[in-house]
């Protein structure tokens, strides 16, 4: 790096070195990952007390295995630079953080150091002039402190209530004892030895129902002192989850999108470029398997579409005759299971990871934990053909449901936004539609228009259902699974809609 010192000011210097340290220190990972030669993109996210957390290095060829760490330190400066000057050069929305994404690029070792020194004066500048976001970390130990003291704060209230009915039974116990005796008192002789003991019992009872009754009181302002304190709680928790959340977003690409995202139950990006197939190399490649669309009989099995209409198919395995193993597999509704994927799955899946993943977005990682979401149980959707794939129309599919977990629950259990199950529905065709019920409407329907490569991303527990389609459309459905959701997928369950479904509105909170 000593070349580098020309031309620059110790301050300019400074920071580069700061950025270069704090990558160094924070990403223990990235010298095993050099040595491994891995293509990897870079991220950047600005924490606390301005330092700058490298996530990944630019793609490192098998030329680069025995560099010394002065180079791989220049060329993370230039990397750390470049990604600093883009955020300005494309006037990228900032607001208290930046961060952006690199391709991955192969860098000329005799130029390294000289670019790196024009690069560093700029990351110097750029730095100056961003403000540093807060880091999550602590927001999130603040998060979790409120959730406790709120958690603890419901069972207290409980144990007031429980401590309440306790008491309250034995006052009305009591109650009930005295007046039997008082009933009976009356009937006796005045002055008699019978009427003496009454009388003294009563008055004993007397004070026990008084004391039961003071006990009940007290006991009733102690649960409305607890509800107090945890309405009071509820409502700490609540701003700290909004902090969190707020946070959160600001670290992701499309900041805006992530929001809508999660405050609606959905959003549409265009433009994604993801590497998806066409529409008829799916229906090509694919094994289909019909799915529900008019519901379930009693034995909970998917009610079948009469003759004529269109059915509801899903499908990932590959079309083929018996395999290796013996498993039958052929379009339709045969079983596909002993069938490998169809061709256009892996790379379709690997496309849905660099442009959501840490690389990317970054929408697949978690709020509260280190591990990221996954992507699983990727599969092709086929409506608006009967059995023999000609055109026939599929009636709107029943029941309305959620796709992860039930409806509006991970809102209900105010789970923090990155730690919620997503899916997504990539359409292949022009005319894709979704119907939805998102979180803030009400109950009330909105109906998603998706034009040929435009992506829907919904929470797993938003309520929809699949459209009517009146011809061929075909789309790509993924279930993007988190680890740190408040309850984990079980891939058997539909979440259906029971009753009305306005009566899942308004969402309450736990």
């Amino acid at each position: 790096m000593a070349a580098a010192k020309e031309g620059v000011s110790e301050v300019e210097l400074a920071m580069a070195a700061k950025v270069v340290t704090v990558a160094e220190v924070e990403c223990p990972a990235m010298e095993a990952e050099l040595s491994h030669g891995a293509t990897w993109a870079v991220e950047m996210v600005a924490v606390r007390e301005e330092a700058v957390k490298v996530m990944a290095v630019d793609e490192v060829g098998s030329a680069d295995l025995g560099r010394p760490l002065g180079c791989r330190v220049a060329r993370l400066v230039m990397v750390v630079a470049a990604v600093m000057a883009a955020v300005v050069l494309a006037e990228l929305e900032v607001r208290g953080v930046f961060r952006v994404t690199v391709v991955a690029a192969r860098w000329v070792e005799p130029v390294m150091v000289e670019a790196a020194t024009a690069l560093a004066r700029v990351a110097a500048v750029v730095m100056a002039a961003v403000p540093v976001a807060e880091s999550t970390v602590s927001v999130r130990v603040a998060w979790k402190a409120a959730r406790a003291a709120w958690e603890a704060a419901v069972e207290a209230v409980k144990e007031a209530q429980a401590d309440l009915d306790a008491r309250d039974t034995t006052l009305s116990k009591r109650s009930k004892e005295l007046r039997q005796k008082e009933a009976r008192a009356t009937l006796q002789t005045e002055g008699s030895a019978n009427a003496v003991k009454l009388n003294a019992e009563c008055r004993a009872l007397r004070e026990d129902v008084e004391d039961a009754r003071q006990r009940s009181e007290k006991a009733r302002a102690e649960l409305e002192r607890r509800r107090v304190e945890e309405k009071s709680l509820n409502d700490a928790l609540d701003a700290a989850l909004s902090e969190l959340n707020e946070a959160d977003a600001r670290r992701r690409g499309k900041p805006k999108k992530w929001r809508e995202l999660q405050e609606r139950g959905g959003t549409t990006l265009r433009n994604l470029k993801l590497n998806v197939p066409t529409a008829s190399t799916v229906l090509d490649q694919t094994a289909f398997e019909s799915i529900f669309n008019g519901g379930f009989d009693v034995k909970g099995d998917p009610i079948p579409c009469p003759p004529g209409v269109g059915g509801r198919w899903h499908g990932r395995k590959a079309v083929g005759k018996a395999n290796a193993q013996g498993g039958k597999n052929a379009r339709g509704g045969k079983k596909a299971a002993d069938q490998p994927d169809a061709p256009w799955v892996a790379p379709t899946e690997e496309s849905v990871l660099e442009t959501f993943g840490a690389a990317g977005l970054d929408w697949l990682s978690t709020t509260t934990g280190g591990d990221s979401k996954r992507v699983v149980d990727t599969h092709a959707l086929k409506a608006g053909v009967d059995s023999d794939n000609n055109n026939a129309m599929t009636p709107e599919q029943t029941p309305l449901h959620a796709d992860s977990c039930w409806p509006n629950s991970h809102v209900a259990a105010r789970a923090p936004w990155g730690d919620a199950h997503l899916v997504m529905i990539v359409a292949l065709q022009d005319g894709t539609e979704l119907p939805i019920y998102p979180f803030d409407k009400g109950g009330e329907r909105e109906t998603v228009k998706l034009k040929k490569g435009d992506v829907f991303v919904g929470r797993g527990d938003v309520i929809h259902v699949g459209a009517q389609y009146d011809e061929l459309n075909i789309r790509i459905h993924f279930y993007i699974d988190s680890p740190h959701a408040p309850e984990p997928r079980n891939p058997k369950d539909t979440y259906q809609v029971h009753g009305d479904v306005k009566g899942y509105w308004p969402i309450e909170r736990r």
